[in-house]
Parts: structure tokens; C-alpha cells; sequence
């Protein structure tokens, strides 16, 4: 008689416990954790103190589970909040060519929706996978100039209308080669960035040394334009670098 009052009161105290789940969650799974947790009781209630060490491990294990549960559904909720801003800004910047009238194609808008919105949860999936603030920066200069140099290049090409614009793909590919390699890690993604940044240095050496007839719009200002990216990339490198002191530096 006083296990089975045991057992009752422990049900009680669980299923209140259990209450504290996301709505969500607790209707889908609340009445078979109960009811698993009523059966589990029941297996042991011929010791009571055996009875009560179970009872107390199954509510501190079920409270981290609830906080897990909310943790892990507040954080969807942000990533489907904060796409939900990239995308409003997307129509936002496409609303700019649309209203302005300019001679863009249908295939135009696909492309810039691809690399805008694109570029958006590539910065968001990568960026979640670190708290450290300047790791999320690097990630965003390292995205936004992945961005400017798709666009810019596939609209006018960075040297010219010329073939050798082409090898501007070596750097993209640097980038994402290099990021799977180093699997996200700040410390390999500085490396990659400062090879991303070597790639990008020597297209316009190389346009140069074979002679590339359409060097327009000079070799000044290409080289200029060139460099923009350049420090981009080791900008992004450098905080890359940090990121990985700040996570090696002994805690406290």
C-alpha cells in the first residue's frame, strides 16, 4: 500500500514535470512518457529507497530534457525568423531593378535570388555553428565577398569583358574546398581565407603575364578593384585567427 502511494505521488510529480515540455512535444509524446514512467515504477517497487533514487534520476533527466527541447525550439524559431528578414530583404534589393526599370532578363532576377538568398543561409548555417562574435564576422566579410565577386563578375567581369574572368571561379572554389577541409574550424578557415586571398592576388598577374587583350578598364584600376577582394579575404582570415585564440585561451 505505501508503494503504490509512492508510485501515485511520483506519477503526479512527473506528469506535472512533463507539463513543462513545448506544447508541441507534449501532446506528442507526454502520454506514452508517462505512462513508460508509471510501468518503470512498478518494476521497482518492492525497495523504496531504490524506488525513490529512480524517481529522482528520471526528474532531473526529464528537466534537462526539457530545457534542451525549449533550447533547440527557440533556436529554430530564430533561424526561421532571421531567414524570414534575409528573404524580405532579397524583394527589398530586387525591388531596386524592378521599379528603376533596368534591362534585366528573367534568368537576371533567378540569378540574383540564388546568390542573394544563398549567400544569406550559407552565412546562417555556417555562423550557428559558433558563438564567437568575431567568428561570425569573419564568416560574414568572407560571404559578402564571395557575393560581390560572384555578382560583379558574372554582370561585367572584374578584368574586362575577357575569357581569363573564368579564373575568378578558382577562388570560390578555394573557399569551399577549403571549408570542407577544415571543417569550419576558425584556425584551418584562416588558412583557407589567406589562400582564397593568394588566389585572388594572382588572376590579375597571370592576366597580365600571358597578355590578356581586354585589360579593361586598365591595369591600374583592376589591380585596385582586385585588391578590394584581396583584404577582404584577409580581413576575414585575420578574424578567423582570433576566433581560434579566443577558443584556445585557458578559461578561468
Amino acid at each position: 500500500m505505501q508503494h503504490d502511494r509512492s508510485i501515485r505521488r511520483y506519477r503526479t510529480w512527473y506528469a506535472t514535470l512533463v507539463r513543462l515540455y513545448p506544447k508541441p512535444y507534449r501532446e506528442c509524446f507526454g502520454e506514452g512518457m508517462e505512462q513508460t514512467f508509471g510501468d518503470m515504477l512498478r518494476e521497482r517497487q518492492g525497495a523504496s529507497r531504490e524506488l525513490l533514487g529512480f524517481a529522482l534520476w528520471i526528474f532531473v533527466e526529464t528537466f534537462a530534457g526539457i530545457i534542451r527541447e525549449h533550447l533547440t525550439r527557440i533556436s529554430m524559431q530564430t533561424t526561421i525568423k532571421r531567414l524570414s528578414i534575409w528573404a524580405v530583404l532579397v524583394v527589398a534589393i530586387l525591388m531596386i531593378p524592378l521599379l528603376a526599370q533596368w534591362p534585366w532578363t528573367r534568368g537576371d532576377f533567378v540569378f540574383a535570388v540564388v546568390v542573394l538568398f544563398g549567400s544569406a543561409l550559407l552565412y546562417e548555417l555556417i555562423a550557428r555553428t559558433s558563438g564567437n562574435a568575431a567568428y561570425r564576422f569573419a564568416v560574414g566579410m568572407a560571404v559578402a565577398a564571395m557575393l560581390l565577386l560572384a555578382w560583379v563578375n558574372g554582370a561585367v567581369g572584374i578584368i574586362g569583358g575577357s575569357d581569363v574572368n573564368v579564373l575568378y571561379a578558382g577562388v570560390i572554389f578555394t573557399l569551399f574546398i577549403g571549408a570542407i577541409i577544415a571543417r569550419l574550424k576558425p584556425r584551418g578557415m584562416s588558412y583557407v581565407l589567406f589562400a582564397a586571398a593568394l588566389v585572388q592576388f594572382a588572376i590579375p598577374v597571370i592576366a597580365l603575364i600571358i597578355g590578356t587583350p581586354d585589360f579593361a578598364p586598365g591595369v591600374v584600376r583592376v589591380f585596385t578593384l582586385n585588391t578590394f577582394w584581396v583584404m577582404a579575404f584577409v580581413g576575414s582570415a585575420l578574424l578567423f585567427r582570433q576566433a581560434s585564440a579566443a577558443n584556445s585561451r585557458p578559461t578561468a
